[in-house]
């Protein structure tokens, strides 16, 4: 399955966009832009947002754009915005879209619940796969999703340790 553009919904409109996503051990929260100030230039609309559990946080950036030139030449940089999730403390980044498949851990990445979910991913481990094109995106195989599963499920069992160690 191959999509000739990602979108996001701003109050109810369908827009040229993408999210972005990075999974922290829950006792690490990012703070600020994380590195992503050059992306709010080009978005008309960047919106933060969190998703928690015990031992595992999710920083979700919603990047909407009016223009498909500037969506597409955003995008033609996935690497440095996902490098600069990781660079803020993120032990996985990766983009995915509105409508895509997406699950919490400790589900995140599995064939069953994200098949066709992850269009681009990079690890703190240095795993980068992406299925990004200049006028196209394929998802990442369930045996690329199988890389990223290994590494989240060690951010958030690691982070759970921690937990029941106190």
């Amino acid at each position: 399955m191959t999509m000739r553009a990602t979108s996001v919904f701003v109050d109810g409109a369908e827009q040229f966009g993408f999210i972005l996503y990075g999974l922290w051990p829950e006792s690490v929260t990012p703070d600020g832009t994380m590195g992503l100030e050059g992306l709010a230039m080009h978005t008309t609309d960047l919106r933060y947002f969190r998703l928690s559990g015990d031992s595992w946080e999710i920083l979700c950036v919603e990047c909407a754009f009016d223009e498909e030139h500037v969506y597409r030449a955003t995008l033609a940089e996935i690497d440095r915005w996902l490098q600069a999730l990781l660079s803020a403390g993120a032990r996985v980044a990766w983009l995915g879209s509105e409508g895509l498949p997406f699950a919490d851990p400790p589900n995140l990445f599995t064939s069953e619940w994200m098949e066709g979910g992850v269009l681009a991913a990079r690890t703190s481990t240095g795993v980068s796969i992406s299925g990004v094109k200049s006028d196209e995106f394929a998802p990442l195989s369930n045996e690329e999703m199988r890389q990223l599963e290994e590494e989240a499920a060690a951010t958030y069992l690691a982070g759970s340790h921690r937990l029941s160690d106190q």
